[in-house]
């Protein structure tokens, strides 16, 4: 019996090394797939941004628990030695609310009571699911007397008319407006916020003048630019009124004066708010009103008086005339003024110097005198150029070389003791012995 005791005691040590090592490695968890629980892992897999159910699955060894953190549009269960991860019904709005692509969780997993924490990536794909949505179903806009066409007047600057599109990969909107010869958009795409890339702002500008009383509705179409492209419609009305007093339609017109003297403007000029033109008197600037005309109607008209011609008030360099035209009535009592800029470049170029003529023998042989010939206006007398005769001047006799040395003799006799001085301070021996024999060949010579 007492043999027996040591073989007991092996068999229970025995047994008992069996039970630990299951226990140890009942411990050890796994995820098929992912090397570290504690790391990174982006998924090979990418869904679309309407998807609805599991994302993926990964086979799993003694993970007791999984779930998300960070993350209202993911889900992780552990179900049949799996863990599972699956949307949730707040992914079915994840394009209103995404700032980047792709998405992030956190996936926690517990193992024999601890923890790990796992970043999980996972990349959307976009479906065109959703059209662009105007930020108003009508665009209200309203102006009185007119609304001038210029380039630069954007009816952006009363509101801007701009579409969202949640769809993140569409980054483009282009924007169209019924055919009309009011309105028109200056460019087809918008332009993207910055602050809110899912939205697209357009520029509305005007082909031509509104006046009043004007009362129109224009439908624009917005479309977005993903695969079988969606769009949507919104409303611009605009709305001219008068107003009581009347005015010019704009305080500053311009314009050209052509080869043929015809005044073409830029613009239309009229006077609004006026319902009898015959009790309204028109005037021009004093300085100018000798050289222009006005034609009243509903379109006021310049025209050359044909009395004066203003040619000769511009230069080549300021080739343009600036004056003002006023409309003044008494009953009711009416002023208004507006501007008129008129380039004339094209008439000063063609009224310059067309040819030059050459003198003829007899016109050259008058001293003194340059005729010149010079086409011109018939208003404009030619121009005769008298120049001054030449002054004869009498040669100058030339002295004899003796008569040189002579004059030269005698300053040297008038300046010799400064001379003398000079050659003694510097110690110009040279100097002096230089005009003592030029002193004596004067005297020989002499």
């Amino acid at each position: 019996m007492i043999l027996k005791i040591p073989y007991v005691l092996l068999i229970c040590v025995y047994f008992s090394s069996l039970c630990n090592g299951s226990v140890k490695a009942e411990s050890i968890c796994t995820v098929d797939g992912i090397d570290n629980l504690n790391w990174i892992y982006k998924s090979q897999v990418s869904i679309f941004d309407n998807h609805d159910g599991i994302v993926e699955t990964f086979p799993m060894l003694n993970i007791e628990s999984a779930h998300v953190e960070n993350s209202s549009y993911l889900a992780a269960t552990v179900q049949d030695n799996k863990i599972i991860i699956s949307t949730t019904p707040d992914f079915q709005e994840i394009e209103n609310q995404l700032s980047d692509n792709p998405i992030s969780a956190t996936l926690v997993t517990v193992c024999a009571g601890q923890e790990s924490k796992l970043e999980y990536i996972l990349e959307l794909k976009d479906t065109n699911n959703h059209e662009p949505i105007f930020e108003k179903e009508t665009y209200e806009f309203v102006f009185y007397d007119v609304i001038p066409d210029s380039d630069d007047f954007d009816l952006n600057e009363f509101q801007e008319i701009a579409a969202v599109d949640v769809d993140f990969t569409n980054n483009l909107i282009n924007f169209t407006i019924e055919s009309n010869d009011y309105l028109e958009f200056k460019d087809v795409a918008g332009v993207q916020d910055p602050g809110n890339l899912h939205r697209f702002v357009a520029t509305l500008v005007l082909k031509k003048n509104m006046l009043a009383p004007f009362d129109k509705t224009f439908t624009i179409t917005a479309t977005d630019a993903g695969e079988h492209s969606l769009s949507t419609t919104s409303y611009i009305h605009v709305t001219v009124l008068r107003s009581e007093t009347p005015n010019f339609t704009q305080s500053f017109y311009s314009g050209r004066v052509t080869k043929d003297r015809k005044i073409l403007m830029e613009n239309e000029i009229r006077l609004v708010n006026v319902t009898n033109f015959e009790d309204i008197r028109f005037d021009i600037s004093i300085e100018y009103e000798q050289f222009f005309n006005l034609k009243v109607s509903d379109i006021i008209e310049l025209e050359f008086s044909g009395n004066e011609d203003p040619i000769g008030l511009i230069t080549k360099e300021i080739p343009n005339l600036y004056f003002s035209i006023y409309a003044e009535g008494k009953e009711p009592e009416i002023y208004a003024e507006a501007n008129i800029l008129l380039n004339m470049e094209e008439l000063l170029f063609n009224d310059s110097v067309e040819s030059i003529e050459s003198p003829n023998e007899e016109e050259l042989d008058r001293p003194g005198v340059l005729p010149i010939e010079i086409t011109a206006p018939p208003d404009v007398l030619p121009i005769e150029v008298t120049l001054p005769p030449e002054e004869e001047i009498p040669p100058q006799e030339e002295l004899p070389p003796s008569e040189a040395l002579r004059g030269f003799s005698h300053w040297i006799d008038v300046n010799k003791t400064y001379i003398i001085l000079f050659s003694v301070l510097t110690g110009c021996g040279v100097l002096t012995f230089f005009f003592v024999s030029i002193r004596k060949r004067n005297v020989r010579i002499s």
